[in-house]
């Protein structure tokens, strides 16, 4: 099974993206692409040739199921972006959950329509130790070793940075004595499992995969600190400017996505399950998740690398 990732799983986001027609109050011409704004921090980690090839590979699947085109624009942070969709520049945008929160108060007509989801509508960081470690928290482990997977979900890093700063007032590079960086969740919880490593960070998709993978291992280590449910992925649209038979051809379409093989072998490259109508609770979410990750200030450094 392939790692969980921010980079392919909010990838995967894209494609729902591109099956919406053009926006009615700047009509294009059916052969005209429709730009799809993504993020940078949903490619963190990720080297640049790699989105260029997916690129072309969501565009072809978009032309092949609804005779649509579309076209990737890749660049900015998620202020950035809402700020494209206000001048038409894009006309649709994928943004992680925390982003929108960040993004939503405002930009109060840039709504959400639905999210993307691997598994679980909340998601979860879990901080990882040996279960024969004395460790009950992050501030038994400074100057330890953390190992801190590649392509780290938006929620794993906010959750990391918060208790370092709360911990010892400063950044995970000063707070740990070596942040190490495996390929994989897995490699992460391998690490710790192994001695290698103090502790981990992980979602709580990668944990539930883990333990059906390697139980044993699974059974020396325990999680002594998990984050607050932070929302799913969502994909957002500009109030006013889409037709309402375009949203509902859009949320059609993408909810009844993984009733076809073809797409659901697809979804499972990118690690998303279902496509699903935004939930009952998600403004709630949102707004709990703001109390703890309030939203900096639009133009700071929103993603980084450890």
């Amino acid at each position: 099974m392939k790692q969980r990732t921010a980079a392919l799983a909010c990838s995967a986001l894209c494609l729902a993206l591109a099956t919406v027609c053009a926006p009615a109050a700047d009509r294009q011409s059916p052969s005209d692409p429709i730009k799809v704004g993504m993020p940078k921090s949903i490619f963190v980690d990720v080297p640049s040739v790699f989105v260029q090839i997916i690129a072309p590979s969501f565009n072809a699947l978009t032309k092949e199921s609804t005779g649509l085109n579309a076209h990737m624009v890749v660049g900015g942070d998620c202020f950035e972006l809402c700020k494209k969709l206000e001048r038409n520049e894009v006309q649709l945008t994928c943004l992680q959950g925390i982003e929108y929160a960040w993004v939503h108060e405002k930009h109060p007509d840039i709504v959400p329509m639905m999210v993307g989801i691997y598994r679980h509508q909340q998601l979860k960081a879990n901080l990882v130790v040996r279960k024969d470690s004395s460790v009950s928290g992050f501030g038994d482990l400074r100057g330890k070793d953390l190992a801190y997977p590649m392509k780290s979900k938006e929620h794993c890093r906010l959750f990391l940075d918060r208790h370092c700063d709360e911990c010892g007032q400063c950044a995970p590079n000063a707070f740990f004595s070596q942040v190490t960086r495996p390929a994989t969740m897995e490699g992460a919880l391998d690490d710790v499992c192994g001695g290698r490593s103090a502790a981990c960070i992980v979602d709580a998709e990668t944990l539930e995969y883990y333990q059906s993978l390697k139980p044993g291992c699974w059974a020396r280590l325990r999680v002594v600190q998990q984050s607050e449910s932070f929302p799913p992925a969502v994909i957002c649209y500009r109030k006013g400017v889409l037709s309402e038979e375009t949203l509902a051809k859009f949320r059609n379409g993408m909810i009844s996505a993984n009733k076809n093989e073809k797409n659901r072998d697809l979804m499972a490259v990118f690690m998303i399950t279902s496509f699903e109508p935004l939930p009952t609770d998600y403004v709630q979410t949102v707004g709990d998740i703001l109390k703890t990750y309030p939203s900096p200030e639009p133009g700071a450094k929103l993603s980084r690398k450890n």
